[in-house]
């Protein structure tokens, strides 16, 4: 990604989803206003820490790439309503998912699951849930 982008700290909206990033930039982390942040259809492996920071997401897009797990700050996205990790290669949805109480969408499918944690149960905001799981 250029380094220009790092420039436009007001940035509500981003979708560098579908491109071939094994990583993202730090000047990513600028970006404090982000509501909604599309890094799907890459080829990440983890996300950076700075993500964490990002206290506004209303939307995040981390489907399509190759996450095997995902960061406890994801659980601290307290305005998150659409959440994709749909596409990875996770085997279990950790816990602290659970803490997002006002999703609305939720994707899980397409990874190696096979089972589904109780606190889906919990979720009474949501309005779509697109999930698979694996049975042996």
């Amino acid at each position: 990604m250029p380094d220009f982008l790092g420039n436009f700290e007001h940035l509500t909206s981003l979708d560098v989803g579908g491109n071939q990033l094994t990583s993202l930039p730090d000047f990513l982390g600028n970006f404090e206003h982000l509501t909604s942040l599309d890094v799907g259809g890459n080829q990440l492996t983890s996300l950076p820490d700075f993500l964490g920071n990002f206290e506004h997401l209303t939307s995040l897009d981390v489907g399509g790439n190759q996450l095997t797990s995902l960061p406890d700050f994801l659980g601290n996205f307290e305005h998150l309503t659409s959440l994709d990790v749909g596409g990875n290669q996770l085997t279990s949805l950790p816990d602290f998912l659970g803490n997002l109480e006002h999703l609305t969408s939720l994707y899980v499918n397409g990874n190696q699951l096979t089972s589904l944690p109780d606190f889906l149960g919990n979720f009474e905001h949501l309005t779509s849930l697109w999930m698979s799981v694996v049975i042996n």
